[in-house]
């Protein structure tokens, strides 16, 4: 089973998003609803995947996601836009 890491700062989204990974079978590890939240709990999950929604990472200065890169390297980082 892969390990999945959920990030986005609203609820709905999160539990959406947490059906359709426990559908095809993945064990989510872990939730956040802020970027300083990923950074500080996504690496001791050990996730395989982290999905992440763009608002929390844009103002970041272009930082955020070299970050989760260094801090989950074997992670797959899925950026979700969810409106336009």
């Amino acid at each position: 089973m892969k390990r999945a890491f959920l990030a986005d700062a609203r609820p709905d989204e999160r539990s959406a998003f947490r059906l359709i990974l426990q559908d095809l079978n993945m064990q989510v590890v872990g939730e956040a609803a802020d970027w300083p939240t990923v950074l500080a709990l996504a690496p001791a999950t050990r996730p395989d995947l982290v999905v992440v929604d763009w608002d929390l990472v844009a103002d970041e200065s272009g930082a955020a996601l070299p970050k989760l890169r260094e801090r989950c390297p074997a992670a797959v980082v899925i950026v979700l836009i969810s409106h336009l």
